[in-house]
């Protein structure tokens, strides 16, 4: 499709990928600007390009240029407002000045106050009500409101204000413009925002829960739920330990209170069926974010399953949790020995309508919020599980979450500076904190350095690193690592994100412990895996190509000598080891006769994930605190060996 406009043609494609429409708005700024002689020129050229554009990605515009600002220090003209977005426009190329840039920036805080002044909405950090943009033609800046929460009548202080770039105007710049404009027209993907629609006081989430209880409870006619139920229940006893079950009945009776449920005293059953929900929730704004990079801002997945018929919609979410949304873009490895899949096995008629009214909610939302804001980003799924489990509850299971400040006190103590080249790991990782502000340290030492943004996001893949033993947060972690690449994502072919569902204590097998030939045993609520030896050693190249393959072969049903021959071709089964690769898929492919297969394979490739990670330079987090006591019976023989070795029980009193 095409419009002429002042004598060019602006082509546009309303399915067009947003990096299309970004491409687009660039090449028609670089034409007004060889041809505008000062700021009116380049601001009627650019709105005129903007509007269809604009229309492409489904914003209704209706701009207002001139606009008199009214505010206490006097009056003032904004160029141009898109409802909350106000652009200054300056004569093409001021901004290689840096007072012009300075100057402009003043002005943007004086609009912006103004329209404060006058509309007088309460502005959140969280919550980007107005942004301020600043452009050239050939560079642009975007300025936020950073300060405390304004009360309605308060004035803001302009030092409360905050200005990013000037930036070149190309793809990246353009897209966050576009974002901007369409974002702000819609209910923002925040925290407060996501709390007030999803959270335990509204009407979804007492409904998705209380049906995914129901479903739970038919699990005996499911193998695979009982197998995935069991298995979370035996991380659940490692990661919270034994002495939880003294308390179960009263936190179980504050969380049944806290989503209006009927009367139960089974926490575990609750908490699992609560984190599912926002494993679901989590998953499906990860899905809509992918959506919009892929195809075009016009584009919901969570639209279009809120309105699919019974077929389509297992179809989709079956697509969801086998991680092929997310694999079409590349990342392949977003959902890996996820056990919150469970539901696929129980999907009844209410949980059906559940899940649509979840889908139609959050169809609603930006989904490209987190780019606009980074404080947004990295408190997102953090607050949002907050609001989801009572604090009394997070408490009692020894979940702390690391405020910001903390955190990047700690990576400032260790001399974390963002290098790209120097490697870090988070060995306890929860929710991605540490991760998420280290890569964004490294995303500003590669701009400091001129390194070209695929160099960076190759760098940040390779060294910035995750371990948890908890599922939801490894989820959760692998959400906030997508949110804080942002456009990096776009810069890298099939990314791998380097957060794993993996202990960092105890391993399958301790390296050089490995046996010449043979397995190593990694025990499981199902059973215990014999993983070939070959396929862990040489930082588990091998194990990293055999865990896919055999998991497409085990859901085909190959049988174990054709298993064996493919497995052969592709280097996976050398000569002396045959007999137990043969044995490890009939393992598995036991498991797949018997309905409990589904994450195995990919489950255990993660367990090995310390083994293959290599050395860091730093290693930073805020591991679990969980006295001795209160540790699991079979965790605490099964690391008994490392307590001693580390003379931890030759202590006594405050010592210990």
């Amino acid at each position: 499709m095409a419009e002429r406009q002042n004598n060019f043609w602006v082509r546009f494609d309303p399915g067009a990928s947003i990096h299309g429409v970004a491409d687009s708005l660039v090449a028609r700024a670089a034409d007004v600007v060889r041809t505008a002689q000062n700021e009116e020129e380049l601001r009627i050229g650019i709105e005129k390009a903007l509007d269809p554009l604009l229309r492409a990605l489904g914003v209704t515009r209706d701009p207002r240029y001139e606009k008199t600002v009214y505010r206490s220090a006097g009056v003032g003209r904004a160029d141009a407002v898109h409802g909350q977005v106000l652009v200054e426009y300056e004569a093409p190329g001021a901004f290689r000045s840096p007072a012009a840039v300075e100057h402009a920036f003043e002005q943007l805080v004086g609009y912006i106050s103004g329209e404060v002044e006058a509309r007088r909405p309460t502005l959140f950090v969280e919550d980007p009500k107005f942004v301020g943009v600043g452009f050239d033609g050939e560079q642009i800046f975007f300025v936020h409101y950073r300060g405390p929460r304004a009360k309605p009548k308060a004035k803001l202080n302009p030092r409360d204000f905050v200005r990013m770039g000037p930036y070149p105007f190309q793809r990246a710049a353009a897209r966050n413009l576009l974002a901007y404009m369409r974002a702000l027209s819609r209910r923002l993907l925040s925290a407060e925002e996501l709390k007030r629609v999803f959270g335990p006081e509204g009407r979804i989430a007492p409904s998705v829960v209380n049906a995914l209880l129901d479903a739970l409870a038919n699990w005996p006619e499911s193998p695979r739920v009982g197998a995935f139920y069991r298995e979370w229940q035996r991380l659940f006893g490692i990661v919270y330990g034994e002495g939880f079950a003294d308390y179960e009945a009263r936190e179980a009776e504050d969380l049944r209170k806290l989503y209006h449920l009927p009367e139960r005293d089974d926490l575990r059953g609750l908490l699992f069926c609560v984190h599912t929900y926002f494993a679901l929730l989590m998953k499906l704004i990860a899905a809509e974010l992918i959506s919009i990079a892929e195809t075009s801002f016009m584009s919901s997945f969570c639209h279009d399953l809120a309105n699919s018929d019974e077929r389509t919609l297992k179809a989709k979410l079956e697509e969801v949790e086998s991680g092929g949304v997310y694999a079409k873009r590349g990342v392949t490895n977003f959902l890996e020995g996820d056990f919150f899949r469970w539901y696929l096995d129980a999907l009844s008629p209410e949980l059906r309508e559940r899940i649509r009214e979840l889908a139609s909610g959050l169809a609603e939302f930006e989904p490209a919020t987190p780019a606009l804001s980074t404080e947004t980003q990295r408190d997102l799924l953090k607050k949002l599980y907050q609001y989801l489990i009572p604090r009394k509850v997070r408490h009692d299971l020894g979940e702390y979450y690391t405020p910001d400040w903390l955190a990047e006190l700690t990576l400032d103590e260790v001399g974390y500076d963002g290098n790209t080249l120097k490697r870090l790991l988070d060995p306890a990782c929860g929710s991605g904190t540490f991760l998420s502000l280290a890569i964004q340290r490294a995303r500003e030492y590669g701009r400091r350095e001129g390194e070209p943004p695929r160099e960076t996001a190759k760098r940040i893949l390779a060294n910035i690193w995750g371990f948890d033993l908890n599922p939801l947060a490894v989820i959760a972690a692998r959400t906030n690592y997508l949110f804080a690449l942002g456009e990096l994502l776009h810069e890298v072919q099939n990314p791998e994100i380097p957060v794993y569902l993996a202990d960092s204590v105890l391993w399958p097998q301790r390296p050089g412990r490995l046996p010449a030939h043979d397995y190593v045993a990694v025990p499981t609520a199902v059973k215990e895996f014999h993983v070939p030896t070959l396929w862990v050693r040489d930082n588990g190249f091998l194990l990293k190509r055999a865990a896919p393959l055999v998991e497409e072969m085990t859901r085909a049903k190959y049988p174990p000598a054709e298993a064996l021959r493919r497995l052969k071709r592709n280097g996976l089964a050398l000569p002396g080891h045959e007999e137990v690769v043969r044995r490890f898929y009939e393992e598995l492919l036991e498991l797949e006769e018997r309905h409990e297969n589904g994450i195995w394979a990919r489950f255990l490739k993660n367990a090995f994930a310390p083994m293959v990670a290599g050395k860091f330079d730093y290693v930073v987090g805020n591991p679990p605190w969980i006295r001795w006591g209160y540790l699991s019976r079979d965790y605490r023989e099964a690391t008994l060996e490392m307590w001693k070795d580390y003379g931890l029980f030759s202590l006594e009193g405050m010592a210990a």
